[in-house]
């Protein structure tokens, strides 16, 4: 019955991992282009 669990948690770290990824590199880039139009200030 649990085979399924390791391909659930497969998805979810690789949602993780995009998601901590895209904040990295979002802040790299400053917090002014979080929003993507410049426009947005912390």
């Amino acid at each position: 019955g649990w085979w399924w669990i390791d391909a659930i948690a497969a998805l979810a770290l690789v949602y993780y991992v995009v998601k901590e990824g895209w904040e990295a590199v979002q802040e790299a880039r400053g917090k002014e282009d979080a929003c993507g139009c410049g426009c947005c200030h912390d």
